[in-house]
């Protein structure tokens, strides 16, 4: 991929627009083009960051990859700009290596007669419940359509190539099926997350809600790119919720307390881990917040 200044637009609203893959593969691509930068493109960083923002506001890994892409910009300019993309795209790649290793030391599939049940779509769970599935063995897995947008059907088809024999069904269905016990577990990822929330598609935290409540374990796939400072996803949420915008909810927050355990590159993290994991984290950029609205103070 050549990035040029006249495709350096197309791309950019490309990427703010794109509907289809996850949090972590938005950023990917993002980083990827951003690393390619050299003084000849004569791109607009800045302008650029923000309309990526704009479209994509609930998203952490983007967030702080473009916070990290404008610090660098003002320090060191596009030399700053490539290095913060490359640095930020390998991060990716060897995080997720790390968390299918990971789940595969923690978790078999055995079979049985209860499938796992998955939500939306997200390029990290899929890419982990591929990697679980050995060449002779046997997983079934019983998926919502995910409305609106119905990304259900993009992680249904994964599974099915990757040789898992899958149910599609409506999201109601899959809800009153979780109720009655006929999951054995259920898989999210997310958008976002720190040690009290997490950010997915709408309908998610719902999910993990009514799992709990009928004693079927939830799980959360991810990598710390995800992780936000202590407070920052219920500003995101409530941001959201408090806007006029006529478009229909497509995130929304749901509760680590639904959750039996979050998986990322350092293992199964508990609530001390998680909180000291979102401590560490650097604050959002001030221009970063202003374009997401957020009120920090």
């Amino acid at each position: 991929m050549t990035i040029t200044q006249k495709n350096w637009a197309e791309w950019i609203l490309d990427l703010a627009g794109n509907r289809e893959d996850g949090a972590i593969e938005i950023t990917r691509k993002v980083a990827t083009v951003f690393a390619q930068l050299n003084h000849d493109t004569n791109a607009d960083i800045r302008g650029s960051a923000l309309v990526l923002l704009r479209g994509q506001p609930f998203m952490a890994p983007l967030i702080r990859c473009l916070g990290d892409i404008l610090v660098a910009f003002e320090r060191d300019g596009i030399e700053g700009v490539t290095h913060a993309a490359t640095t930020w795209a390998m991060s990716i790649e060897t995080a997720e290596e790390k968390l299918i290793d990971s789940v595969k030391r923690d978790i078999s599939l055995n079979i049985s007669p209860l499938p796992w049940a998955f939500f939306s779509a997200s390029s990290t769970v899929l890419k982990t419940a591929t990697a679980l599935l050995e060449p002779s063995g046997k997983a079934i897995a019983i998926v919502g359509e995910s409305h609106p947008g119905g990304e259900g059907k993009i992680t249904a088809a994964e599974l099915i190539k990757a040789g898992w024999e899958v149910e599609l069904v409506p999201d109601s269905t899959l809800f009153d099926r979780v109720l009655a016990g006929g999951a054995s577990k259920v898989v999210l990822g997310c958008d976002a997350i720190d040690p009290h929330l997490f950010l997915n598609k709408v309908g998610s935290g719902s999910l993990a809600a009514i799992a709990y409540q009928a004693g079927i374990d939830v799980e959360l796939w991810t990598t710390t790119h995800k992780f936000f400072p202590e407070g920052t996803v219920q500003k995101i949420a409530r941001r959201r919720s408090d806007s006029r915008d006529s478009e229909p909810l497509l995130f929304a927050a749901g509760s680590i307390q639904h959750c039996a355990v979050v998986r990322t590159e350092l293992g199964a993290m508990n609530t001390d881990l998680m909180t000291r994991v979102s401590g560490e984290l650097d604050e959002i950029p001030e221009i970063i917040r202003k374009a997401l609205k957020l009120d920090y103070h």
